[in-house]
């Protein structure tokens, strides 16, 4: 019993928040104009472009490694960090070759 009547009452808050809410941001856009809000949003729309684009350069086309150990000395000192490319034609001698470990085997 007392739990149905606090889900009622918990309901009735949400629809009010809802409402309230709601009623909070038509008027936010009834009282700024459409200049104002671009004015507004310009300083945000370049950094999150840019970011944007950086995230999917990292996801298909550049790749950050870690050199955790001795392993490639005298060629990279331990805690390198190293930036490759996941696009490449053929293997030379002399090239890196960047393993991700956390990756799945499929």
């Amino acid at each position: 019993m007392f739990l149905l009547g606090f889900t009622f009452c918990c309901d009735q808050l949400v629809t009010f928040h809802r409402i309230a809410v709601g009623a909070a941001f038509a008027y936010l856009l009834k009282k700024l104009s459409k200049r104002d809000i671009h004015k507004k949003i310009r300083p945000f729309i370049i950094p999150i472009v840019v970011t944007l684009v950086v995230l999917v350069l990292f996801h298909s086309i550049f790749m950050l490694g870690y050199v955790p150990t001795e392993s490639m000395e005298p060629t990279l000192e331990t805690g390198s960090l190293i930036l490759g490319l996941r696009i490449f034609d053929e293997l030379e001698t002399g090239d890196i070759i960047i393993l991700d470990v956390t990756a799945p085997i499929s």
